[in-house]
């Protein structure tokens, strides 16, 4: 995949590819980077890109020719995918990653102060991305993280072909707790099936504390789920732990929740 970045602060977007794995992944040629600075196509004084906003507004718009001027510079067929990210966007979330992962050029467009002139966004993007319902001060942060965020599922990236698999929301759901050593902290003990080194009991474990961990924190994520999800055997799996273990994981109070989907309350 090759990711074209068109900002006004191109040390930002380099300073974090030049680091871990998008940095690896740019060596082994499976991420190709390039940054675009629009300051270069500027001729006025101080490089400025930017000017007021009609109809008065605080901040600064940057402005279409710039913008136009710097796209063309990026070498794109008909498959290249222009990106402006922008909180009027589209929420970026693990099934959205999932549509965009087999692109072969993403341009990202970041802006900055208030953003950019309306008519670059009609005329030459093709989808605008939030990555959450908050304002930041420009686009190169949010282009980032999508950007860390699919290179996940690009193969090689993180050596292990199956590793994002069991990453949180890959299959709609929160990622099971996770434990290292010393097994015994502060009489916090991991738990025993965890160090049991039966495998096909430890992938079940996995698998419903996964469900367990979801309905506790982020119950919203079930219901897409929910029909898929065998609550009977989750009721069973739940009643089968030990109190301080619900306790560690975080996963108390769920006994009503649980016996309201198993009886198909949903």
């Amino acid at each position: 995949m090759k990711i074209s970045f068109i900002t006004l602060f191109p040390e930002i977007i380099q300073s974090y590819i030049s680091t871990g794995l998008l940095s690896r992944a740019q060596t082994q040629s499976l991420l190709e980077f390039e940054i675009f600075n629009i300051r270069d196509v500027v001729t006025k004084n101080y490089k400025s890109a930017d000017d007021t906003v009609y109809g008065g507004s605080d901040g600064m718009l940057i402005q279409y020719d710039p913008l136009v001027q710097t796209l063309n510079k990026v070498k794109r067929d008909e498959k290249a995918k222009v990106i402006y990210l922008s909180p009027q966007g589209r929420n970026l979330n693990q099934s959205l990653i999932n549509e965009l992962k087999n692109e072969t050029h993403l341009v990202l467009v970041s802006g900055r102060y208030a953003g950019v002139d309306q008519r670059f966004i009609k005329e030459h993007v093709d989808l605008e991305i939030s990555i959450g319902d908050y304002v930041l001060s420009g686009g190169e942060l949010p282009s980032l993280v999508l950007v860390e965020s699919l290179s996940r599922q690009i193969s090689g990236v993180l050596g292990h072909e199956d590793a994002a698999d069991n990453d949180s929301f890959a299959q709609g759901l929160l990622e099971a707790p996770q434990f290292t050593k010393p097994s015994d902290i502060n009489g916090m003990k991991v738990p025993a099936v965890l160090t049991s080194g039966d495998h096909k009991k430890i992938d079940l474990w996995k698998n419903q504390m996964s469900v367990l961990v979801t309905l506790k924190k982020r119950p919203d994520l079930i219901g897409p789920k929910v029909k898929e999800i065998n609550w009977k055997q989750i009721e069973v799996f739940y009643k089968s732990l030990f109190a301080e273990d619900k306790t560690l994981l975080q996963i108390n109070d769920l006994d009503l929740q649980i016996e309201r989907y198993k009886n198909g309350n949903l």
